[in-house]
């Protein structure tokens, strides 16, 4: 007769291993995140609302400083991605991330610091024209 030798390893050991993998899983999906600057332009004509938002966000592996710009036409819509910007420290977002001037109805200039990066950048949106620009120093 052929005989086979199986590992077990002690109950006592594996269980709490276990449990304290799945707790150090799901505590480095926390979602901690705060918006750490907002600003908001309603165009001339008051038919479109443009609003920025920074929202820093840490945490291990998920560290991050971003700023979205939306633009919607509607204040109880929250609107659509025209712009996403990167930054690598919040001392860059002195003044502000972005700024955003309607030139005129149908177009938005949005002034962003330069050390950022354009991660997304819409041309068009809902007939308004977005020119995104260097802000000069």
């Amino acid at each position: 007769m052929n005989s086979v030798t199986i590992c077990h390893w002690p109950v006592r050991l594996v269980v709490p291993g276990c449990l304290l993998a799945a707790a150090l899983l799901l505590s480095a999906c926390s979602a901690d995140q705060a918006i750490i600057w907002e600003a908001h332009s309603r165009s001339p004509d008051g038919h479109y609302q443009a609003n920025a938002a920074t929202t820093q966000q840490s945490g291990p592996g998920n560290a991050a400083l971003y700023t979205v710009v939306k633009l919607s036409q509607r204040d109880d819509d929250e609107g659509f991605d025209i712009v996403t910007l990167s930054h690598k420290s919040t001392r860059e977002l002195t003044g502000g991330a972005v700024t955003m001037r309607w030139v005129d109805g149908k177009t938005l200039n949005v002034a962003y610091e330069p050390s950022a990066t354009v991660d997304f950048q819409a041309i068009k949106g809902a007939g308004v024209t977005i020119e995104l620009v260097p802000r000069s120093r």
